[in-house]
């Protein structure tokens, strides 16, 4: 089975979840067989295992489109915003009108 292929939803959560497991399996097992750590050992293990294993994982499919998904809806918010900040139907103001009096006549309207 190839697991590169495994798509699972939040796989980069799992893989720290499953990480802080293989964690404690790793201090049970050790203190079973009469090896033990360290109280600092054991909770560096703990504490360094499962982010590493989310750093390494990569993150599925389905979890980069969502993050698109949201960039997009965030980009679309702030165009709404800057289309309404830059409405026409304001009436011109008095430099604008001096500013429009100054062009020729011939100038084409853009």
């Amino acid at each position: 089975m190839n697991l590169s292929n495994l798509q699972l939803p939040y796989q980069q959560a799992f893989a720290a979840g499953a990480g802080g497991l293989v964690a404690l399996v790793i201090i049970a097992a050790l203190q079973l067989t009469g090896h033990d750590l360290g109280f600092a050992a054991d909770g560096a293990l703990i504490v360094f295992l499962p982010p590493l294993l989310a750093k390494i994982v990569p993150p599925s499919q389905q979890d980069v489109l969502k993050h698109i998904n949201d960039e997009i809806a965030q980009a679309g918010v702030l165009v709404g915003k800057l289309t309404a900040a830059s409405d026409q139907s304001a009436p011109p103001t008095d430099a604008a009108k001096a500013l429009a009096a100054k062009v020729p006549a011939s100038t084409p309207a853009p």
